[in-house]
């Protein structure tokens, strides 16, 4: 499978069956196009499951199609601190681990670990052991296959993903130099692969905060150092949740940096994990609705980030919502996104402005549109191609069009279900039909759907 998708083949794609006009507001959806059944790529989100198994209903992860889990037992206290303060300390962040995963995987979600909250950076500083210090890393190693062990006591390895260093490029997360987290980085992988228990557990790396360009040393050294090491993980990790203008803020523009460099260091393509996506502010209905779109055109996987902290960061997700709320903004878009868009998925193209994108589905009895922008007003439009995919045959004709809104000015606002807003008559033409999209607000995301004529 391609996974570093280049952007010429992506548009020939979209535009298969000829070229029609189109502008540098308008996303693009081709029927005649399909990429297979929806895997809810962008269905997964770190942190936020209780500690307690049976506080969270089941239903309200499977009403979204949670896929994907990350979890550490991060920031938790005394008795709770990590490795790092001791085996009883350890325990606690261990037991959390653990809680989490059979949480995740009663719903058929992946576990992503975080070895280094297990280990207890939230709680140290530069004066701390770090790996490595002094040339000394037996404790790190004893760390590493004590936690291996307890993963396989526990029968806590299928369903597993071995992320092997968060966020090492951001100082709370690691206070020694780039070297010395290279040098964990392949000394854990070789660990972790010549146990053959483990022979079937996914490693994930290098989860740096920043993204992958040619001028970051923390890339270029990891890669030219996995490269010649053989250690080269099974899915590339990194995160998106930086400035909502910022242009490398973004799968389209990642995605062809990261091509190059792998091309350059000589590496194979793996799978991606986007394993941190969307700052805080775009955790409105239109920003879901804009990474969702970006995570499924590259088949990404893809978690949310969370920026919650202290005790609520176990028990604050933006996509679920606690036992006794009602369900947050977001919940509604992913639930919508996981259980109304069935069938095969469409071949889309975002807007030229990289501002507005959308995802959609071809449906036994409906196509479904979902559509946003990256948290701004404006003006855009989705142009359905292919609509003889859909049982509208001839050149030219109408198509009745049903909408609805996506509410919530932020993550957390109290909102109902997506707000129905009626039906509309569009002629097409050459196959192709386009819906205007006014953005009066940042924060609307919009749902279009159409009626498959049966033959």
């Amino acid at each position: 499978m391609q996974l570093i998708i280049s952007l010429s083949t992506l548009a020939t794609c979209a535009i298969a069956g000829g070229v029609l006009p189109r502008d540098s507001t308008t996303a693009v959806v081709d029927l005649s196009v399909t990429r297979g059944a929806p895997q809810h790529w962008a269905s997964g989100f770190i942190y936020g499951i209780p500690d307690n198994e049976n506080q969270v209903a089941q239903h309200w992860y499977e009403d979204i199609g949670f896929r994907w889990g990350r979890t550490g037992g991060a920031q938790y206290g005394a008795p709770k601190r990590g490795w790092n303060w001791g085996r009883t300390e350890y325990q606690g962040r261990l037991q959390s681990t653990l809680s989490n995963y059979r949480s995740m995987r009663k719903v058929g979600a992946e576990c992503i670990i975080y070895p280094h909250d297990i280990w207890g950076t939230d709680s140290l500083n530069s004066s701390s052991y770090w790996p490595g210090d002094n040339g000394n890393w037996q404790p790190y190693d004893t760390f590493v296959k004590a936690l291996m062990d307890d993963l396989a006591s526990n029968n806590a390895l299928e369903g597993l993903v071995w992320d092997i260093w968060n966020e090492p490029d951001i100082n709370v997360f690691w206070k020694r130099d780039t070297q010395r987290w290279i040098d964990l980085y392949i000394r854990t992988h070789k660990i972790i692969r010549a146990d053959s228990r483990f022979k079937n557990v996914p490693i994930t790396g290098p989860s740096l905060a920043w993204r992958p360009m040619s001028s970051n040393k923390w890339w270029t050294a990891w890669l030219k150092a996995i490269a010649d090491a053989g250690t080269i993980p099974d899915q590339y990790s990194y995160h998106l949740e930086g400035d909502l203008n910022a242009q490398d803020n973004d799968p389209q523009y990642t995605n062809q940096s990261l091509g190059a460099l792998l091309q350059q260091y000589k590496l194979p393509e793996r799978q991606v994990s986007i394993n941190e996506y969307a700052a805080f502010n775009e955790m409105v209905p239109s920003g879901y609705a804009w990474w969702i779109s970006r995570l499924e055109r590259y088949d990404w996987i893809g978690l949310l980030g969370n920026w919650q902290g202290g005790t609520t960061l176990p028990a604050t997700r933006a996509t679920t919502p606690p036992p006794t709320t009602p369900p947050p903004p977001g919940f509604h878009v992913y639930r919508y996104y996981a259980r109304n868009m069935t069938g095969a998925r469409a071949t889309t193209t975002g807007s030229e402005d990289a501002r507005f994108d959308a995802y959609a589905t071809l449906g036994a009895d409906r196509v479904r549109v979902l559509a946003g922008p990256k948290v701004r007003a404006g003006q855009w439009k989705v142009q359905v191609r292919g609509l003889a995919a859909a049982g509208y045959a001839g050149a030219s004709g109408s198509v009745d069009v049903e909408a609805w809104e996506f509410q919530g000015s932020n993550a957390f606002a109290v909102t109902g279900p997506p707000a129905y807003k009626g039906v509309k008559t569009y002629q097409y033409s050459s196959g192709s039909v386009t819906i205007p999209v006014s953005q009066s607000n940042n924060y609307t995301a919009h749902a279009f759907e159409f009626v498959v004529k049966k033959g």
